[in-house]
């Protein structure tokens, strides 16, 4: 008996909210079968799911989840097209958020994964609150969080058509640098603590000077949250073209405040 296969953004639930922009569906489901009865299947599309509910059960792992582990809330994870597989919850009720869209013909397969990592991890999180509202004016929001995602697990190295689809190029190429990823990419592992700086950085510095400071600081190997938070201050102060060759700027923002503190209060 063949197993079946859903179209592109249909999923074994009831949908509560559906959205599409840019080439990508995004839908908020509630898993209404009980698990015993989810067969066999196959989407036709690729997916993200991110879980909001515990016990998602999913072909997906990483090495910090054992094959047959269930998930918890805030799982996110990544199906390619035509993979086989009988993901659902625990028990019927269980949410959960899709992102869906139809990848290049010749983009690789591969396997499902756990995704982990601020970037994709954040983005799938903010599509929840856009699916949910879903406004005038969010169709671009949502695409551009859903490009995020997509250049989590796609490249145009990926493919063999050539060139490689316009929204694949954009998820590389257009979107600008994200505080997390450049974190990660240059300084290491993102803690709660300095998750939470990062997020105030990012509403409250322009993100041409954010990918600056982090780009200076490697420059002087000086890879440190607290150093390149001291260059985006420096600049909030005084304007980034305050900038010179070979200047510290932590030195220069410690003497200013230093000098501050020695002024007479009146």
């Amino acid at each position: 008996m063949a197993r079946p296969h859903l179209s592109s953004g249909d999923f074994f639930g009831a949908a509560s909210r559906t959205v599409e922009a840019g080439g990508f569906r995004v839908g908020l489901w509630i898993a209404d079968r009980p698990p015993e009865s989810v067969v066999f299947h196959a989407h036709d599309d690729a997916h993200f799911i991110l879980a909001l509910d515990d016990g998602y059960c999913s072909l997906a792992h990483d090495p910090l989840t054992p094959r047959g582990a269930a998930f918890g809330p805030g799982a996110l994870v990544w199906n390619p097209p035509g993979v086989e597989h009988r993901d659902c919850f625990t028990a019927a009720g269980g949410r959960f958020l899709s992102i869906s869209f139809d990848p290049p013909k010749s983009a690789g397969r591969g396997d499902p994964m756990r995704l982990r990592g601020a970037l994709a991890e954040g983005a799938a999180r903010r599509l929840i609150g856009v699916a949910g509202r879903f406004a005038a004016g969010d169709a671009v929001v949502m695409e551009g969080l859903t490009l995020d995602l997509a250049a989590a697990v796609l490249t145009p190295g990926d493919l063999n058509e050539d060139p490689a689809p316009e929204w694949l190029l954009r998820a590389e190429a257009a979107l600008p640098p994200n505080v997390f990823a450049l974190y990660e990419e240059n300084v290491g592992g993102i803690t709660p603590l300095i998750a939470d700086e990062l997020k105030d950085a990012e509403e409250r510095y322009p993100p041409q000077w954010i990918e600056a400071a982090f780009r200076e600081a490697v420059s002087l190997n000086k890879r440190s949250w607290r150093y390149i938070h001291s260059i985006l201050k420096r600049w909030e102060a005084e304007g980034p073209d305050h900038e010179e060759a070979g200047r510290d700027p932590e030195a220069d923002w410690l003497e200013r405040r230093y000098q501050r503190g020695k002024r007479p209060r009146g």
